[in-house]
């Protein structure tokens, strides 16, 4: 057996652009339920587990790992863009792992298939979306789907990527030494090629429930550095625990980045053949995203795939007619078209607004303006719509080809008063024909399913927002600037656009607002904020009700087989107004005497939503240790209460957050029952 000096874990941690693009915002996905959407989901199930990954001795804690310390990993924009906005604390997390972390082409688009500039464009873009979140260049890029050619490793070179991540089959002369270089027309590329085997048992077999068994794996591995490679959503969202078995892992075996190892080795002499056209997840090459290679889930044996032509062969339509209109308009400006969409990645990450991007561009008529910031906007949809997704999975009606058309139909609305191509466009995706009868063609998908949320519609959003309190006069909402006014029953809103400049002023009869059809996401938060302001209100009202329909209705109980239409909207009442006390931080002893009265009586108090805000008052409290120990002994008790004899994990009060937090100050923690309630080693 080969003796080995280094082991390297890498994870390619990639999730597509959920947004709708018109709104800059995600709707709500029931099948991620419990949560909004499923970005939110494996934020819990992945990214944040991963950050605080346990390692245990039976139910006691006895360390917490963060394992981005420990292995490779690329991370790219549409992932890191919303954890800014939806999780700032594990962006900071990965920014104190940024020294293990490789770029990621901007949106994961199957860079042999993108014509050389937006090759470009999506590499470049990568890069400074990696300088932008971790403040330094890169050193290494992953290859979406590790699909490769020669043309994309010479612009990786051209924009000084150092080295690149392989499978085995992706080059024709392997040998053990799996690391060297490509020779390309403008240098060379430095390359680790990953072992094959261990990666797939890794990803599809059960490895990451015995660490030890994955280590003996690695020290078996004939390669001279042993490199698994898999989707980062592996340890956790597709493996359950799997955070715990790579914490493990790297208890047992020394883990290093490649970061490091192409600073430490200097012997990459050796020449490796690139296969070109290939990938790690399509046995024909790069197939999957553009025919019927006979790649798919598995789900649906008797499906076929041939839709995927016509879809790319849509976009490619789009894509061509954009540029031929921006190149147009920019060359009457003497600007060169390149120049103009390679820098305006800095408008993207938001280190220039658009308005001074133009200005910097020498772009100063108001109309002109208007013009190209509405089709740079439309390019980088473009870019979005190319995601590799839409071709990955079995038929037209899946989300992800919801999500590319969602896309592709808001940049053709703002290409629409320069050239209309919507005709055109839908009659090639009408060739696109998939497997069910609700969604026969890509077209039916692109008219049912996408939407694109006009300025009218935003303002109307706006309009109710304010009318209800959830927003202020004026502000920032989503990518909008905007202004409220009332007169009477009439409110005013004026919007503008910050990415694309388009603005206007509306009004609106509040007699004649209708909720029915807003976007999921703010219908939700909307009633979230009426029922909470509501209870806030009447919450004093609500308690002595309770306590007098259960005072009363006890005393007849028994008699009545008509009782559970009562009991249900008791149930109701009370389990919103608990909710409410969680998010609002009430005292633990009116929280525990309003929890016992009810359940005494009958009433059952669980749900998802009570649990996780449950969940996350234990933490805010747990955050305030070691100066609230009385305090949050209480809490400990409450949560014991309400876990008692409950079976289904979803409908208890999650302690993992609180440990992570108390793990910390274990040491400043003066009554150890604390640490013995959470399970925490001391």
């Amino acid at each position: 057996m080969q003796a080995h000096r280094y082991f390297v874990v890498h994870g390619h941690f990639y999730q597509p652009v959920r947004i709708n693009p018109s709104l800059g915002e995600i709707d709500l996905e029931p099948s991620a339920y419990p949560y909004e959407n499923w970005n939110e989901r494996i934020l819990r199930e992945c990214y944040l587990p991963n950050a605080y990954a346990h390692i245990k001795e039976g139910d006691l804690v006895v360390d917490i790992i963060n394992n981005y310390q420990n292995i490779s990993f690329n991370i790219g924009y549409t992932l890191l863009s919303w954890f800014e906005k939806n999780a700032s604390y594990l962006l900071d997390i990965f920014k104190k792992s940024s020294k293990n972390a490789l770029a990621l082409s901007f949106n994961h688009t199957i860079l042999p298939l993108d014509p050389k500039l937006d090759k470009e464009i999506q590499v470049y873009w990568g890069i400074r979306t990696h300088e932008h979140y971790f403040g330094v260049k890169p050193k290494g890029m992953w290859l979406p789907e590790c699909a490769v050619d020669y043309e994309t490793l010479e612009v990786f070179r051209a924009f000084d990527i150092e080295y690149v991540i392989l499978a085995p089959h992706q080059v024709s002369n392997k040998t053990s030494k799996n690391y060297g270089h490509i020779k390309l027309k403008n240098g060379d590329i430095k390359v680790f090629i990953y072992d094959g085997i261990i990666s797939a048992k890794l990803s599809f077999e059960d490895l990451l429930t015995d660490a030890k068994r994955l280590a003996d794996a690695f020290k078996q591995s004939g390669e001279s550095i042993p490199i698994a490679a898999t989707d980062g959503e592996t340890f956790g969202h597709h493996k359950k625990f799997g955070e715990m078995g790579l914490a493990y892992l790297s208890k047992l075996i020394p883990l290093k980045a490649l970061n490091e190892l192409v600073e430490e080795l200097k012997d990459f002499d050796y020449e490796f053949k690139l296969v070109e056209n290939t990938s790690w997840s399509c046995p024909h090459g790069i197939e999957r995203w553009r025919t019927h290679c006979g790649c798919n889930s598995g789900a649906h044996p008797d499906w076929n795939q041939y839709w995927r032509k016509p879809l790319r062969e849509a976009l490619e339509f789009l894509r061509e007619k954009l540029k031929k209109n921006l190149e147009d308009f920019t060359k009457n400006l003497n600007i060169d078209l390149r120049d103009i969409l390679l820098s305006y990645i800095d408008v993207i990450l938001g280190e220039k607004d658009i308005e001074t991007f133009l200005k910097e561009k020498n772009i100063n008529k108001e109309e002109d303006k208007i013009t190209v910031a509405k089709l740079l906007d439309a390019y980088k949809c473009v870019q979005f719509a190319f995601s590799s997704d839409a071709w990955f999975f079995d038929d037209v009606s899946g989300v992800e080809v919801k999500h590319c058309l969602d896309m592709a139909k808001y940049a053709i609305y703002l290409l629409k008063d320069y050239e209309d191509i919507e005709i055109p466009f839908t009659n090639i995706l009408e060739q696109a024909k998939g497997n069910t009868k609700e969604r026969p063609t890509a077209r039916d998908v692109y008219i049912k399913d996408t939407r694109v949320y006009k300025l009218e519609d935003v303002a109307f959003y706006i309009a109710i927002m304010y009318f209800y309190g959830l927003l202020e006069e004026e502000g920032i909402f989503l990518k909008f600037y905007y202004e409220t006014s009332r007169s009477g029953n009439y409110i005013y809103v004026f919007v503008k656009n910050k990415e694309n400049l388009d603005r206007n002023s509306f009004e609106f009869n509040t007699k004649e607002f209708d909720i029915s059809n807003m976007f999921g996401t703010f219908k939700k938060k909307l009633t979230e904020h009426i029922l909470e302001n509501t209870i806030k209100d009447n919450i004093d009202y609500y308690e002595k009700l309770l306590k007098q329909i259960t005072t009363k209705l006890n005393t007849v109980e028994r008699m009545s087989p008509f009782i559970e239409q009562q009991m249900a909207f008791i149930e109701h009442i009370a389990k919103n107004v608990l909710l409410y006390m969680f998010k609002n931080d009430e005292d633990i002893q009116r929280i525990t005497s309003f929890y016992s009265n009810l359940t005494e009586f009958g009433i059952s108090l669980k749900s998802v939503y009570i649990t996780k805000e449950a969940s996350k008052y234990l933490y805010r409290k747990a955050k305030k240790l070691p100066e609230n120990e009385k305090e949050f002994l209480k809490v400990l008790g409450f949560v014991k209460l309400y876990n008692k004899d409950e079976q289904d994990y979803n409908l208890m009060i999650g302690i993992w957050d609180t440990q992570n937090e108390v793990w910390n100050k274990k040491e400043l923690i003066q009554n150890k029952s604390i640490l013995d309630a959470l399970h925490i080693a001391y």
